[in-house]
């Protein structure tokens, strides 16, 4: 309610007041007018403004991967627009070169139009997976297909896969994902994958980061020759990763990597996508980290008209065994990082609290803008399992995975209310002045039980919406079956307009969560669901899925 109060001093008599400009509302649908009062010599302009809430509708049919145990929606993505999706499922079985399958993990990539009749029936040469719904097994005019839209994928099955070291090991490829807001580039984290040193020997676990551009002419992802690999073995390179908007920026955490003192730390780079000089190419320049992939050894002329992964500043490390690059995020120009360490240990001794650090491009060097860590009062709250940032770093989301019920937390700036129960989780929303970088305001937002994992998953929109994943969530006795809920700010406080819920026991919704950059869509990963291969291959336990809502807003008249 808003209230408007003038007095007239001069007259008793009726005066007609130009209040000015008056605006009915907050955020989506605010109407503005003047305003022209009759007013006594005290009066009271009394206005009840509309509320704009927001529910989630299922846009399309769920999407899946092909094989079981595959852990589709184990990572997920969506473009600016909402109209392109994509799921990580770390553990599908691709199919090697002589149709063998091998356990390497996979992506899919969807759009969301009507299909033709050879993609529906499955005899159109990329054989696309199709989210068909209640629509599975019917002919393509029964099911009225020529006149519907669905999810269909992008590029053939196994364009975007993984490989397998010798020892057999799958490289988890697609346990993180991240897509421009065009959706017509996708970056891939495979923390497992191996690479051959210098001497041609296999390091386990290095990692690698793979990077995808769709070919509109040929229908396909190509895999661009560039790939971000770890120094060696063990490394977990590409743990998390984050894209900018462009696709021109991204960071990569390295869980497992050492400092320069061989101390198992963790490590964080940034990198930028463009064209290189001959200096630089040849180790002349200002000694740039180049990631030449399969241009390895060539010489600059062959390369000229390339872009490569250069990386933007040194090198970033955590603490001993904090698992700095846990969890990373961006801003949309690139130039505020955050990152989540969720193993380290206070200076009074308490293990696993976490800390989470804020830097800024200068221009030259990454330097630090803010830290959050708890002060030792407990021990193993994670904080730093999960970030998130918006597009011009003015908000900034942490979880903790908190342990202790009962207990007052105090933070670098103190949080007023008491730790939930043990595995409940909560995300705890900072908010700073983009002039000086000073926090300007704080709020906690706790999951609704024990054990739920609240914050696996954040995402911001561009208008500042966030969507936050749930994924063990249980309620009348469907345990594990997750929950995601969105979040926008009104009045000053952080409110959930509205929930998902998972639907069957283990379904680990929202283990996986992304919203549009204009906010209009949602996409939420279950990477334990089971569901049923329409192509026969498997009766799908836990192929794992994920499903996009819309974003509706809606109005709400507000009484007196």
């Amino acid at each position: 309610m808003t209230k408007l109060l003038f007095t007239n001093k001069a007259t008793d008599k009726n005066t007609y007041v130009d209040v000015g400009k008056y605006t009915h509302g907050a955020g989506v649908g605010a109407k503005s007018r003047h305003v022209r009062s009759v007013l006594k010599r005290k009066a009271t302009l009394t206005s009840y403004p509309e509320e704009i809430i927001f529910k989630l509708s299922q846009f399309g049919y769920e999407v899946y991967a092909t094989r079981k145990d595959a852990f589709g929606g184990h990572s997920v993505a969506i473009s600016e627009d909402g109209q392109i999706i994509a799921l990580g499922a770390r553990i599908d079985e691709g199919v090697d070169s002589s149709g063998n399958p091998i356990n390497n993990g996979a992506v899919f990539a969807f759009e969301y139009r009507t299909p033709s009749a050879a993609e529906w029936s499955g005899t159109a040469s990329n054989n696309p997976i199709i989210g068909k719904g209640d629509d599975d097994g019917k002919s393509y005019g029964a099911a009225g297909a020529a006149f519907k839209k669905y999810w269909v994928q992008l590029g053939n099955r196994y364009d975007m896969q993984g490989t397998v070291s010798s020892t057999g090991v799958g490289s988890e490829f697609g346990a993180v994902i991240d897509m421009t807001d065009d959706g017509s580039m996708i970056a891939v984290g495979a923390p497992r994958s191996h690479i051959l040193d210098a001497s041609g020997v296999q390091q386990q676990n290095a990692g690698k980061v793979y990077y995808y551009k769709y070919n509109t002419t040929t229908k396909r992802w190509d895999k661009q020759s560039t790939i971000i690999e770890g120094d060696g073995a063990g490394e977990y390179e590409g743990y998390d990763i984050k894209l900018t908007g462009d696709g021109d920026t991204i960071i990569v955490g390295a869980v497992l990597a050492e400092n320069p003192s061989f101390i198992t730390t963790g490590r964080v780079r940034v990198y930028t996508y463009r064209q290189v000089s001959a200096a630089e190419w040849s180790g002349a320049a200002a000694n740039p980290t180049i990631q030449k992939g399969d241009d390895a050894g060539s010489f600059y002329s062959s390369v000229v008209n390339k872009k490569f992964w250069v990386q933007k500043g040194a090198d970033l490390f955590g603490t001993l065994n904090s698992q700095f690059g846990f969890s990373v995020a961006l801003t949309n120009d690139g130039n505020t990082i955050i990152i989540g360490a969720p193993n380290h240990d206070s200076s009074t001794g308490k293990t696993d609290i976490g800390r989470v650090v804020i830097y800024n491009w200068s221009g030259a060097t990454w330097v630090q803008k803010a830290e959050i860590e708890e002060n030792g009062l407990y021990k193993e709250i994670n904080l730093g399992r999960e970030v998130a940032i918006n597009h011009d770093g003015s908000i900034i989301a942490v979880t903790g995975y908190l342990e202790q019920p009962g207990v007052t937390p105090t933070f670098s700036t103190p949080a007023p209310k008491t730790f939930p129960a043990e595995g409940q989780g909560a995300v705890i929303m900072y908010e700073y002045k983009r002039h000086n970088g000073q926090r300007s305001n704080m709020q906690i937002i706790y999951g609704d039980n024990k054990g739920d994992n609240f914050g696996s998953a954040i995402s911001f929109s561009k208008n500042n919406q966030v969507v936050i994943g749930a994924p063990q969530w249980w309620s009348s006795g469907s345990v594990g079956s997750g929950y995601a809920k969105i979040y926008k700010k009104e009045d000053g406080v952080w409110q959930e307009p509205d929930e998902i819920d998972g639907v069957s026991s283990d379904d680990s919704f929202g283990h996986a969560v992304a919203i549009s950059g204009r906010g209009n869509r949602v996409i939420i990963g279950a990477r334990f669901r089971d569901y049923t291969d329409p192509l026969g291959i498997s009766s799908g336990t836990q192929q794992g899925s994920a499903t996009v809502y819309n974003v509706v807003p809606l109005i709400k008249k507000n009484k007196p």
